[in-house]
């Protein structure tokens, strides 16, 4: 039966009714919902807020202030001038060792080298052939130190880089690339702190990076390697070079770079290198005078706050770090911003915060029969990674999903949100810190050298991969040193540059031999001095290319015919007077004849050398000089006025850095023979 229309009618209001309340109750559920939902979203944004502050509450003694960053710059620079002076290392925190290499390349060094690199848990062997102009072509392989030969005997060591030299030899086929001796040059890279007495002879003062072979601290390395070498009959090598990596560095960039003056590794470890007069070096023993007017030091920076002069912004972390180091008490400030502890200083802020409940609340066990993999990274130093830090802190991910994986890769699974939020900002603060301290050293380096402009090379993993600290160390140095500076990756510094170390070292001992017979056969060098009242011989050879800024071009032979020319006359004294900085002007008496180049000596700025018009002619000579050959004449009688002499050197002082590689030491040669040969007092 069909309902009545009233019960239709009522039915439909009933229905209504009920729709209407179901409504108002989804909305009101709805509305429950979204606002339960957002004050949710407001407590985790607040709880994320407090967990922040107290996050930096931790992180704060990391931070530096631009007040401690120049007050490590002042004390870096103290240490530095004390460490020249003496090698009290009770009292100096800095060895400041001399390495002595004295020049840069001339762009004139060219052979084969074999060059062994080790600094690390690996070494490299490299095959470097140098060709003209310092253009080089390398082959290299990289060796796996097992890790029983870095805490076992020193000698196995030794005897074991030998054997992969011999394999490297044998796997390339180098038996047939020897030198006329049938000798291969070796530079050895050793990248940990030695005092040099030469070249070739360094012993070591303490082990670094994770080394601790026996018998060696305190031997001669390169005499280890060499003994090594030849208990091998058939391996023909000589050991030439001892070389710092950053000494490498700074020659593998120099080649390109005139300006190059330091060298930094920012790496596993970290050190730096640069120019410093012989003046500056008190504790110098070896020879001072015009071959040796600067040398490369090498600062053993990562040793500063050995003596507490960084205990100021030293934190309990890296004190508890340094503790459980296998070198406490030493390198404090490498283990601040080197790679082989920033991600050590990282877990030990984890450790901590987990410690105090902000990290992984209720998930990270102290108990391993319950998650032992937990309890590992609380344990287990050296399970957190700098290249964990450099990929966490570039983390722009939405969901920081690389940080996520990151920590899951390492034992720590399903990270919230906030976890990966609060270990990115760890990462960031401790990069930075580090990012920051690097420069302020190289600050230091930069000022030190006082170059109106200076490129200083840069090695290491740090530079090379970890890009946000390579963005905050160069901002940060931009606003410490305001002069012209620039850094400059160095490309294989540590094979380039010491190949280079031992072809500069080849070339010079050429040249000298060059000399000697020269000598031999155009006279002795009694009687001849320089203006200063110094006697010329050998030791003078930087003086004379001191000369080479006044005649203008450095390309053009014929100035370099001038300079010799004129050394032939050397029963002649002259003036030196301002003028243009290529003009150069000769004149002959009886004859009327004159040559000049470049515009009038009296005018424009820079220096030049005039010789007046007056007297009798003293004499001619025609030197080739790579083929081209310039004669000129000479009067007798001139006036040599010390004062412009003086200041002449003072402005050639400013730019001979920029200048001194530019000439072979072929025509430097020509020129000592054409003094030789005169045999009479030079200017004076």
């Amino acid at each position: 039966m069909a309902p009545s229309s009233d019960y239709i009618i009522e039915f439909k209001i009933d229905v209504f009714k009920t729709l209407k309340l179901v409504g108002i109750t989804t909305g009101v559920l709805t509305a429950i919902g979204v606002g339960a939902y957002y004050i949710n979203r407001q407590l985790q944004s607040s709880k994320r807020v407090i967990l922040r502050d107290e996050v930096r509450n931790i992180l704060r003694p990391f931070q530096l202030t631009e007040e401690q960053i120049r007050r490590v710059m002042a004390n870096l620079n103290t240490e530095m001038t004390n460490g020249l002076k003496s090698d009290d290392t009770a009292t100096n925190d800095l060895a400041m060792f001399p390495t002595y290499v004295h020049h840069g390349p001339s762009g004139q060094e060219s052979g084969e080298y074999l060059v062994v690199d080790l600094g690390g848990s690996n070494f490299r062997v490299s095959h470097v052939v140098i060709e003209a102009r310092n253009r080089m072509r390398l082959n290299n392989k990289i060796f796996l130190i097992p890790h029983s030969l870095l805490l076992g005997e020193g000698e196995k060591l030794f005897d074991y880089i030998a054997e992969c030299l011999q394999r490297f030899i044998d796997d390339n086929k180098l038996s047939l690339h020897k030198s006329a001796d049938g000798k291969f040059d070796l530079a050895f890279t050793f990248s940990f702190p030695c005092k040099q007495t030469s070249l070739r002879e360094a012993t070591l003062v303490s082990w670094t990076k994770g080394f601790s072979c026996t018998s060696v601290v305190g031997n001669d390395v390169v005499l280890m390697l060499q003994q090594a070498i030849n208990r091998r009959k058939g391996l023909k090598i000589e050991v030439v070079a001892l070389v710092n990596d950053t000494v490498g560095t700074l020659m593998a960039c120099s080649s390109t770079y005139r300006d190059c003056r330091a060298g930094v590794i920012l790496g596993t470890g970290t050190n730096a290198c640069y120019f410093e007069h012989i003046e500056n070096v008190p504790k110098w023993t070896g020879l001072r005078d015009n071959t040796t007017k600067q040398i490369i030091i090498s600062t053993e920076w990562g040793a500063l706050g050995k003596n507490g002069c960084l205990d100021f912004i030293r934190t309990d972390i890296d004190r508890e770090l340094d503790e459980s180091s296998l070198t406490p008490q030493q390198q404090v400030f490498e283990k601040m911003i080197s790679a082989l502890y920033l991600g050590e200083i990282v877990r030990l802020i984890i450790v901590d915060l987990v410690q105090r409940s902000i990290l992984f609340p209720g998930r990270m066990q102290k108990s391993p029969s319950i998650r032992p993999d937990y309890n590992i990274f609380l344990i287990l130093r050296g399970s957190f990674y700098a290249k964990h830090v450099a990929d966490i802190e570039s983390d722009t991910t939405e969901d920081l999903s690389i940080t996520a994986t990151i920590l899951t890769s390492i034992g720590i699974h399903e990270p919230s949100y906030d976890d990966c939020y609060i270990i990115r900002e760890v990462c960031k603060t401790v990069s930075l810190r580090a990012a920051k301290l690097a420069a302020a050293a190289i600050a230091v380096l930069i000022n030190r050298l006082n170059m109106p402009s200076v490129t200083v090379a840069v090695d290491g993993t740090l530079f090379r991969h970890h890009q946000k600290f390579k963005k905050n160390l160069i901002r940060t140095l931009d606003r410490l040193v305001p002069r012209t500076h620039r850094l400059v990756l160095s490309e294989d510094g540590s094979s380039k540059g010491s190949a280079l170390v031992a072809a500069v070292d080849r070339r010079l001992k050429t040249a000298s031999a060059t000399y000697e017979k020269n000598l031999e056969s155009y006279g002795s060098m009694d009687g001849l001095y320089l203006p200063d009242g110094r006697h010329l011989a050998l030791i003078d050879r930087d003086w004379i290319v001191d000369e080479l800024p006044h005649l203008g071009n450095p390309d053009d032979n014929s100035d370099a015919n001038y300079l010799l020319a004129s050394a032939a006359a050397a029963n002649c004294n002259t003036s030196i007077v301002p003028g243009s900085s290529t003009g150069r002007t000769t004149s002959t008496i009886g004859t009327g004849t004159s040559s000049s180049h470049g515009a009038s000596p009296h005018t424009g700025s820079g220096t030049s050398r005039t010789v007046d018009s007056t007297g009798a002619t003293s004499g001619s000579t025609g030197v080739n000089h790579h083929g081209t050959g310039v004669s000129h004449h000479y009067p007798h009688n001139l006036s040599y006025n010390p004062d412009e002499f003086e200041s002449d050197l003072t402005l050639l002082s400013e730019i001979v850095d920029e200048t001194q590689n530019k000439w072979s030491d072929f025509g430097l040669n020509q020129l000592l023979t054409s003094y030789a040969r005169s045999n009479r007092p030079v200017f004076k």
